[in-house]
């Protein structure tokens, strides 16, 4: 089954994070450990590839130290207006990075979703993100650009193709062109400052 874009898997599981709230409450004590094991992303290219690693380990302790603290998903216009009639409608244009942490715990961590008309949805048992493939290369995001100006970012379109298989047997497919936005730290390593999605023509 092929989803429209990436966006519209993540709303569907953001549900449960504005259905509930915060579904995974880790103790008090418990810190987000940086990735082990992994390279250290010296180029925003081996941010990328530890991203695709993260994606199909679904580990999210990694993923959320791979996102920097301004960290946004812009979602498509059309995925925020199918949400506007459900009983959770979507708030913002994004995911924050706060938002996007918690929607990844629950995929990662095997809860399921509703989508835009209320049906749920399996589980996510396994992905396997088959096409991650540059256009072009890494430029700098213009000042003027929302969300993501003004900052020394460097953005890269990418061709996107996951498969996302669940507990049912089902797998959802998604096909899309992402911009993916990266910004060096002060200690020489990149981090995901957000993605943008684009609708197939």
């Amino acid at each position: 089954m092929k989803l429209k874009n990436l966006m519209m898997l993540l709303a569907t599981v953001a549900l449960l994070v504005m259905a509930t709230g915060c579904i995974f409450s880790p103790d008090d004590s418990e810190e987000v450990k940086p990735p082990d094991g992994r390279p250290d992303a010296t180029t925003p290219d081996k941010l990328m590839a530890n991203f695709k690693d993260i994606y199909q380990d679904m580990d999210s302790g990694d993923f959320e130290a791979m996102l920097h603290p301004d960290y946004r998903t812009v979602l498509l216009q059309a995925t925020f207006d199918a949400w506007e009639g459900s009983d959770n409608p979507l708030t913002e244009l994004y995911f924050d990075r706060d938002g996007e942490v918690q929607i990844h715990r629950n995929m990662f961590e095997g809860l399921g979703g509703v989508d835009e008309a209320g049906i749920a949805k399996p589980p996510i048992d396994s992905i396997s993100v088959a096409v991650l493939d540059k256009d072009g290369t890494w430029e700098p995001v213009e000042e003027s650009e929302e969300y993501f100006g003004g900052r020394g970012a460097y953005k890269a379109s990418y061709n996107l193709f996951i498969n996302f298989d669940t507990t049912e047997n089902l797998r959802f497919e998604v096909d899309q062109r992402v911009d993916f936005y990266a910004i060096q730290g002060s200690n020489g390593l990149w981090k995901m400052l957000g993605q943008r999605g684009f609708d197939n023509q």
